[in-house]
This record gives C-alpha cells, sequence and structure tokens, in this order.
C-alpha cells in the first residue's frame, strides 16, 4: 500500500508516517479486546474501502482520483489491519503457548516483509501484489463474518437476507480484477520488466501518420505514465511524438536562435525517457541525457526496442544517475553551457522534489548560456505546477511563458503542457496558432521549496 501512494500516486510528505501509524493504530485496537460490538462495522467499513481503491485505481496503478484512492488507501490499512489483528487476539492461545504465539506473529511480519521486498520483484514483472493483497483482504474479510458465526447462524447465512455478503465478496474480486487486468485496446506488450525505480513497460499497436503509412507505434509507459512513442515505420523512426513534437516540447529547440541561425546546439534533457528528443538532433549537435534508471537506458540504447539513440546524427552522451548531482559536478568542472535544458522529470504521477527546489532552479540557469531556455514539461494529474513555475520566475526575475498543446494524432502529438523560461526572450519566438497560451500570472501564489523545506501540497489539484 505504501508503494502504492507514495509511487504509483504522490508522495506526499511523511505520508508513510500516516499509514505505519494506521498499521500501529490497528494493533492497538486490535488486541484491545473491545472490538467485538464493532466487528460488522469494521468489516463493512474494509469492503467499502478496497471497493473504492479498486474504483479509483487505473488499470496501470495509478490514481483516477486522487482524494478517495487516498483515503480508501489509508483506510484499507486501518479498517483491514484492524479487523486481522482483533482475529489474531480473539483465536490468541492459553498463557503458556503465548510465547510462539507471539514469535509467530513476528514472523508472520518478517516474512510477509521478506515477500513484498525481495520475492514480489523477482517473481512478478509488475507490482502484482497490490491486488493479490486486496482481493485477499476482501477474502478474509467475508470469511471472519462467517467464523464469527454460530452454527445456527451459517445456516442462514446462506439465505437471502445473508447472501449479499458473499455476493459483495464476489463484486470486489471481479471489480479488483477488472481494474488491474490491463486493457490494452489492440496494443500488444512486448517487453514488461520491474525494478527499484518500478514498472516499464514497452507495447505495440498498428496505427498510420498524418502521412498515410501504415506501420507499428511503439509506446514506453513507466508505471503508469507514457514516457515516449516511436513510429516504427520506414523513414519515420527519427519522428518526434506525444509531448516533444516540433510544435510542442520541441519548440525549446527549433525556436532557439542558435537553431534558426544553423549553429551547433547544446542539449541537455533531464529525464530521457526513451530519447524522442534526440529527433530533433542535427549532425553538429550535441545532447547530453540524464537518466537514473539503467532500465530506461537498457531500452533507450536497444534498437530492437527504440532506436532514437542510434539514428541521431549528432553526438549523444547518456549520463547515469541523479542529474542534479552530476550537473553540479560538471559546473564545478566548468564544462560548456547549454542552449537547451529540458527538465522532464515531473511529469506522470509524482515528482522528484530535490529537482524542483530553489537551489535546483538555481543550478539549471547556472548550466544556461545567455540565450539559453529552461523548458519544463509541467504535465502532471495530481500537481498543478503553474504556481512552481511562476515563483520560479519571479524568484529569479526571469521571463516565463506556459501553453497547452491538445492530442493531434495525425502528429502522433499527445496533450501536453510546457513552461519556457528565458533570460532574453528571442522576438522572433513565435508559438503554433493552436497552442493555448495559459495565464502564468494568475497562478496562485506559492512559496518555492528549498533544500532543508519546503512542501508541494498546495499544488495538488484535490
Amino acid at each position: 500500500m505504501t508503494a502504492h501512494l507514495t509511487l504509483d500516486v504522490m508522495p506526499l510528505p511523511l505520508l508513510w508516517v500516516v499509514l505505519l501509524a494506521a498499521f500501529l493504530l490497528s494493533y492497538v485496537a486490535g488486541f484491545s479486546g473491545r472490538l467485538a460490538r464493532w466487528n460488522g462495522w469494521v468489516e463493512g467499513a474494509t469492503v467499502i474501502c478496497v471497493v473504492v481503491l479498486a474504483l479509483t485505481t487505473s488499470r496501470t496503478g495509478g490514481a483516477r482520483v486522487y482524494v478517495p484512492n487516498l483515503l480508501a488507501g489509508v483506510g484499507v490499512v486501518a479498517f483491514g489491519a484492524t479487523l486481522l489483528h482483533g482475529w489474531l487476539y480473539r483465536i490468541r492461545p492459553g498463557g503458556a503457548l503465548l510465547t510462539r504465539y507471539y514469535l509467530c506473529n513476528a514472523l508472520g511480519g518478517a516474512i510477509g516483509g521478506i515477500l513484498a521486498s525481495l520475492v514480489a520483484p523477482i517473481l512478478f514483472n509488475e507490482v502484482s501484489e497490490f491486488p493479490i493483497a486486496l482481493v485477499l483482504l476482501a477474502f478474509f474479510t467475508v470469511l471472519h463474518r462467517w467464523m464469527e458465526l454460530g452454527d445456527d447462524e451459517k445456516v442462514k447465512y446462506l439465505v437471502p437476507r445473508w447472501a449479499h455478503l458473499p455476493l459483495l465478496a464476489g463484486i470486489v474480486a471481479m471489480v479488483i480484477f477488472n481494474t488491474f487486468v490491463e486493457d490494452t485496446k489492440g496494443r500488444k506488450v512486448i517487453h514488461r520488466a520491474r525494478g527499484f525505480y518500478g514498472t516499464v513497460t514497452v507495447t505495440e499497436v498498428k496505427a498510420a501518420t498524418g502521412g498515410g503509412a501504415a506501420g507499428v507505434l511503439r509506446e514506453f509507459v513507466h508505471g503508469s505514465t507514457v514516457h515516449g512513442v516511436q513510429a516504427r515505420i520506414p523513414g519515420k523512426e527519427r519522428m518526434t511524438t506525444a509531448y516533444y513534437t516540433p510544435d510542442s516540447g520541441g519548440l525549446a529547440i527549433t525556436q532557439h536562435p542558435g537553431y534558426k541561425r544553423g549553429l551547433p546546439m547544446r542539449v541537455g534533457l533531464v529525464g530521457m525517457g526513451v530519447g524522442v528528443m534526440l529527433g530533433h538532433c542535427r549532425p553538429n549537435d550535441t545532447y547530453i541525457c540524464y537518466e537514473i534508471n539503467p532500465q530506461v537506458i537498457n531500452l533507450a540504447t536497444n534498437p530492437a526496442m527504440f532506436s532514437f539513440v542510434e539514428h541521431a546524427p549528432g553526438r549523444v552522451e547518456l549520463r547515469m544517475g541523479d542529474a542534479r548531482k552530476i550537473l553540479e559536478v560538471e559546473a564545478a568542472n566548468k564544462e560548456p553551457l547549454y542552449d537547451v535544458l529540458v527538465l522532464d522529470a515531473l511529469t506522470g504521477d509524482n515528482i522528484p522534489a530535490h529537482l524542483s527546489t530553489r537551489e535546483a532552479f538555481r543550478l539549471y540557469f547556472e548550466r544556461l548560456s545567455p540565450e539559453g531556455i529552461l523548458a519544463v514539461n509541467i504535465s502532471n494529474w495530481h500537481l498543478d505546477l503553474l504556481p512552481l513555475i511562476k515563483s520560479v520566475s519571479d524568484e529569479f526575475e526571469i521571463p516565463a511563458v506556459a501553453f497547452m498543446q491538445a492530442d493531434d494524432f495525425a502528429k502522433l502529438r499527445f496533450t501536453s503542457m510546457w513552461a519556457f523560461m528565458m533570460r532574453k526572450p528571442p522576438r522572433d519566438f513565435t508559438f503554433p496558432a493552436d497552442a493555448r497560451m495559459l495565464p502564468l500570472q494568475q497562478a496562485q501564489a506559492f512559496r518555492l521549496p528549498k533544500d532543508e523545506r519546503g512542501s508541494f501540497v498546495s499544488l495538488i489539484r484535490w
């Protein structure tokens, strides 16, 4: 549950403390011996939380509706654990066997931890233990009700007025599997792997581009967020897609004065994905890609999966590790500055806070040339990042502009929101007619976080 809420949904500050507190309090409540008359309420609350959690969680693991998903997740831990701990208390043995009883309890917790942290990542190529745990919890909730009934009541349990309980358990199981069984929509999963940074998936779907060329689109999904698409169509392998087309995120490159003058460009990509931005690379350009996830680098550099890196005509360097730490080393070594620095690590379900602080943005601006452009992908399910951009712009007195582009399948373009920050905005910097400019100056007030303290809670789309 902690992994789901903090990785697939969003890492609220100290959210794990809330979950741990709920779990520990369930011990206190369960072993207090005072829950007998509240069992029905606890069972009902557990089932409701399981159903809400299943209905508000997408097939790919992310939350469809943030607040209900968060509350249901905490509720599952609180009520579900209370129910099971109370059950353990009621089946405790006599005093002579209590030592063995508590030893078995502790051993069960240790085994559960080992299964979740060590065995599950090896056994499953996605986070399958989460829906499995929900199904088991629903099953044990109904089993608990059955075990608590007397012999005469067990007969009544099967008559219509009790039949809703096992029926409800079946519905819960069906909803959960319907929620987590992948809806491929014609997509073929050709690769799926799980690692420290989550699950990566590569899918294929037959499609045609605006030029009428038919072929296969290959899609890279990290967790529940699409981070890159490539047209596996002869002659279109370098076509920029998704959030990086020439009229969306690619504008930061194609509208740069140096690009227009035909000068060599030095571009940094913080969060490379599978390298779709490399479709803008020219023979004399240098692209430095920062990526912390080795699985992503393996996919990006494997031509059998994605070939943006292989087909890039310019110089491409891949630097694995934390982008901020690497940029700090580059600054200390006085490496050449960037004409464009693309920050593409704030999208999806959660953001790395250390890449979004005042000190981090100061570093980004230090690594830019006088005409440099900082391009930030601010597309995010749960956070409104416009106040963050406005705060950065005001803090460093650097002009910023934000815009949105809608889906256009003919161009293989996905809906995205971008913010560009430039010390010297070019006079001839133009946006496409179909781009919707966002009211950056009307964004809510937001205090830019620092490394030592700060919070993004006020940015949540409640």
